[in-house]
């Protein structure tokens, strides 16, 4: 049994989520707490987005310092470049954060949206991947299975349908989760289940017309696996 902590979507030191009234330092603090004093997470993923390049130091170094392992996937706010130079971790790629590794009878593959987009690099090297007996869970920082939520609508991934159908045409289960939506859903299509995780910073409502924004609730996914995958969310609300 594994048990990993997803975490995604916090935003550090940028003025438009700040100025929400969003204390992201302190959502960070609380969230990192729970996870150590849990005891029993083995590794920490973070989904994407963490914000300006300025906290960079500061966002690795609590990741460094707070004794357990951890791995990182880009959405769109950060930039491979940014990154980079922060992270052991070994991309299969030269200008993108994309890596894999089989694991306790899974795979797991990686993938980097942070131009919102998905070259035909990494959807070549995704063909391979999922060339495999095992069954295949997924880190990105965008949705594949389309969610009723407006910021889905204006800000979805471009070619996520080509996604789709390459994942739809593999024999495994498929498991994905993924933020960016600052927002909780589960969603199914054929051998694909998808699980978008809560922001760490502030939610935004779906099912509306318009973005409609709540800072008074933050959280993270709790994932275990083992012979099947169970995962929860943990929410905390604003003081």
């Amino acid at each position: 049994m594994k048990t990993t902590a997803f975490i995604t979507d916090i935003h550090f030191a940028e003025d438009d989520v700040s100025g929400l009234g969003v204390n992201q330092e302190k959502n960070w603090r609380i969230i990192l707490d729970d996870i150590t004093q849990r005891g029993d997470i083995d590794e920490i993923i973070f989904g994407g987005d963490i914000g300006s390049a300025a906290a960079h130091d500061m966002f690795f170094a609590s990741l460094n310092n707070c004794g357990i392992g951890y791995k990182v996937i880009l959405g769109n706010h950060d930039t491979f470049e940014d990154v980079r130079k922060h992270i052991q971790t070994v991309s299969e790629s030269d200008n993108e954060l994309f890596y894999s590794y089989d694991d306790a009878g899974f795979r797991y593959i990686f993938l980097d949206t942070s131009t919102s987009s998905f070259s035909t690099d990494q959807l070549n090297r995704l063909k391979e991947k999922i060339v495999t007996e095992l069954p295949i869970t997924i880190f990105i920082h965008h949705p594949v299975l389309r969610v009723d939520s407006i910021v889905d609508k204006l800000y979805s991934l471009k070619g996520r349908d080509e996604i789709k159908s390459l994942l739809r045409s593999a024999k495994n289960e498929i498991t994905i989760f993924c933020g960016h939506l600052h927002n909780e859903d589960t969603a199914e299509e054929g051998n694909i289940r998808q699980y978008l995780t809560p922001s760490a910073s502030y939610q935004a409502l779906k099912h509306t017309e318009d973005i409609i924004t709540d800072i008074n609730e933050f959280g993270y996914r709790i994932i275990k696996f083992g012979k099947e995958i169970h995962t929860e969310i943990i929410k905390f609300e604003k003081s």
